[in-house]
């Protein structure tokens, strides 16, 4: 489990002090900038959610390459897009 866990250590580097959640809701309560999307199942509506909260979101979902996504799906992430800006 790597929740909670320093990111530097998880990525084999000295520690950074900023550790790594599963608790969107804690992420989407920060005043961050932008939000590293990592997860073993990705999830549209986190994605969105995190979007329309103003954060910009960097992920390495292929399920999020525009020309591979479902056009429901694309639609959706590009109103929250909108919503956030």
């Amino acid at each position: 489990d790597k929740h909670g866990a320093d990111v530097g250590a998880l990525v084999g580097r000295d520690p950074i002090g900023v550790a790594a959640t599963t608790d969107v809701d804690a992420i989407l309560a920060l005043d961050a900038d932008c939000v590293l999307y990592t997860p073993r199942t990705a999830h549209v509506d986190d994605v969105c959610a995190l979007l329309a909260s103003g954060k910009n979101v960097a992920t390495t979902a292929f399920m999020f390459h525009p020309r591979r996504m479902d056009p429901a799906d694309r639609d959706r992430v590009l109103a929250a897009c909108e919503a956030g800006s």
